[in-house]
């Protein structure tokens, strides 16, 4: 496994409770493209995502608006929470009730690579929500 960066990660204010990071996924192998979130005490413990387009009610993945290196919109209904990261409300998380859970950062640059995942990152993110509450423990590994 090997992570490599082409930018220097510095601080992020303590905004909450956790971090996550967002990365989009490839697999050769598989033909799937994908989404995951991982805090780095658990990349071995995370679910993939498909992107269906839709994602609301309980239709289960993550729908992503605008380009993956810029998301304008990251929602994603997943194990435990529903939630929309949104650019133009300055970065912020919003649960389905409108109430605020954390922000993110985009990062560019960051990629994990270990067997035939390939993938780039995304987001990193501070919330109240947990790599815990996003990744279903059933369906831990590839698609």
């Amino acid at each position: 496994m090997q992570f490599r960066s082409s930018l220097l990660l510095l601080g992020f204010a303590s905004y909450a409770l956790a971090n996550f990071w967002v990365f989009s996924a490839e697999f050769v192998h598989h033909h799937f493209h994908g989404y995951h979130f991982f805090n780095c005490d658990e990349v071995n413990h995370v679910t993939y995502y498909n992107d269906p387009g839709d994602v609301s009610g309980n239709k289960k993945g993550v729908r992503v608006k605008g380009s993956n290196s810029d998301p304008e919109e990251l929602e994603a209904n997943v194990y435990a929470v529903h939630f929309t990261y949104y650019k133009d409300r300055g970065y912020k998380i919003y649960d389905l009730q409108g109430n605020e859970h954390g922000f993110c950062q985009r990062v560019e640059g960051v990629t994990f690579q270990c067997g035939y995942y390939y993938d780039q990152s995304m987001l990193h993110c501070n919330s109240d929500y947990t790599a815990d509450d996003i990744n279903d423990p059933d369906n831990w590994g590839p698609p």
